[in-house]
């Protein structure tokens, strides 16, 4: 497959831009951990979801829960050898301190985090941040 140049890159139409991301995805170094962090992401979301619905069977929720656990144990044995793997492993950190604090007490990081967790979510706050995303 050919390499997508930046001088190409500027000239193409968006979408075919967005249609080769997928691509360039693929050849990180870090395209399995990446993946994983969009899984645990994409988990995170769903349980919010149904946190915030009512009556969700008990069947639903559970598997909910195991895929967030497959999701997060699947990030952390990964090694981040990227600007953008540190990034999403750190994204997916806040969102694992976020989702344990609405998942364990109802209020926010901000209110209700153990210091640890505060100092963790913090350092992970700077990572995105330095690496030029917002989580």
């Amino acid at each position: 497959m050919p390499s997508l140049s930046r001088r190409a890159a500027l000239a193409a139409p968006a979408a075919l831009v967005v249609a080769a991301m997928p691509a360039v995805a693929a050849v990180s170094p870090d395209a399995e951990l990446l993946a994983a962090c969009e899984e645990l992401q994409a988990s995170y979301r769903q349980l919010m979801a149904l946190n915030a619905a009512d009556d969700v069977p008990d069947e639903v929720g559970d598997a909910a829960i195991q895929r967030w656990h497959r999701a997060q144990e699947r990030v952390s044995e990964l090694p981040a050898t990227t600007l953008a793997g540190i990034w999403a492993k750190a994204a997916a950190l806040m969102a694992a301190i976020r989702h344990d604090v609405v998942a364990k007490i109802g209020g926010t990081v901000e209110e209700y985090a153990d210091l640890h967790e505060w100092m963790a979510y913090r350092l992970a706050e700077d990572i995105v941040a330095l690496a030029g995303g917002a989580a």
